[in-house]
């Protein structure tokens, strides 16, 4: 069986017959040489993603940023982290030093990270996340005595005024029920995310092996947590009418596992497609979770489905929910009570 591509990767036979594997989004096109799977083929793909070249190894010389990323990449901090956060982290520093990298860490002050920072205010989320990773990054220099402070570290984030992903609403949900008949590939991916309340990164990954006793278990990749909840009716019901034996219930065109990315890019498709722009696969967790706390469920008993590690943003859930009844209930008492 021939390896799964990421997105945006197609196999082809060159002129000499040889198979060759090129990255093609519309905006940037390259070669992806090394083999699939290997370490240096999911390099080469993080840098087509961010239309860089990938950064030579020379420039990994000792003091330099490009070596402190490597020992990073090394360290405990990093190596417990969980894959799909490594990803996003390795996404954010590749960039970082292939346009830095070859710039002594020593010589990195506060003032430059804040000018760093001032270059991406019009992407604000990201510099944040950039200057989040790269403080990370800098406590290692720090261990190591190439300085003495990290110049990251007390660096105050834009602030970023956000709903956070859209919360979908009933009529939504509803709309998309309409669109997508039961047995379609898309309700069986909306029921698992709903009836779960998985993220996508869990999703791709559940099959037959999860289940037992009509119960759906699995650990959460993102934060290592076990949720193990009863399966509801009405996702029993699609899974059901699955008629395929393989190890994920939710297969490709091509019958292979989707990745996280080319899973989040067809759903997303198929929001649009159902009239839906704005939903998305998170967005429907979060829609779960608000259901849940309408229906008078406690934040621990949605947190038990959730898997979140705090009640924290679990509270936000419960929150939104109680300020819609007791809204009600406050109209209520705008009535004028009949004088005895």
């Amino acid at each position: 069986m021939k390896k799964p591509l990421p997105l945006y990767c197609y196999r082809f036979q060159d002129r000499h017959g040889k198979w060759r594997v090129r990255f093609n989004d519309r905006k940037h096109s390259t070669y992806l040489k090394s083999p699939i799977g290997s370490p240096e083929f999911k390099e080469e793909y993080r840098a087509a993603l961010t239309h860089d070249k990938v950064t030579s190894k020379k420039v990994n010389k000792a003091g330099s940023m490009a070596r402190l990323i490597e020992l990073y990449y090394k360290s405990p901090e990093y190596v417990v982290l969980a894959d799909i956060t490594k990803d996003n982290y390795r996404g954010i520093l590749e960039k970082f030093r292939a346009e830095h990298g070859d710039k002594r860490a020593s010589l990195l002050k506060r003032q430059h990270v804040k000018e760093i920072k001032a270059k991406l205010v019009a992407t604000k989320t990201r510099a944040n996340r950039l200057i989040s990773v790269l403080a990370m990054v800098l406590d290692i220099a720090v261990d190591l005595e190439w300085i003495q402070s990290n110049p990251a570290r007390g660096i105050k984030p834009f602030k970023i005024k956000t709903q956070g992903w859209y919360s979908w609403t009933d009529n939504d949900i509803e709309t998309f029920e309409t669109a997508y008949k039961s047995g379609s590939k898309e309700r069986l991916a909306f029921a698992l995310l709903f009836y779960t309340l998985c993220r996508r990164s869990d999703v791709v990954k559940m099959g037959r092996q999860h289940i037992s006793g009509g119960r759906i278990k699995y650990t959460q990749q993102k934060t290592g947590a076990v949720v193990d909840v009863r399966i509801h009716a009405a996702l029993q019901k699609e899974i059901n009418l699955i008629n395929h034996n393989h190890l994920t219930f939710l297969l490709s065109a091509l019958d292979l596992p989707y990745s996280v990315y080319t899973y989040a890019d067809w759903f997303k498709k198929a929001c649009e497609k159902a009239g839906l722009p704005k939903c998305s696969s998170h967005g429907l967790r979060k829609a779960g979770a608000r259901r849940m706390a309408e229906a008078g469920m406690t934040p621990h008993q949605i947190q038990a489905v959730t898997g979140h590690r705090t009640l924290k943003e679990v509270q936000l859930y419960a929150d939104d929910a109680n300020r819609l009844t007791l809204g009600d209930i406050g109209i209520g008492g705008l009535t004028k009570k009949k004088s005895k």
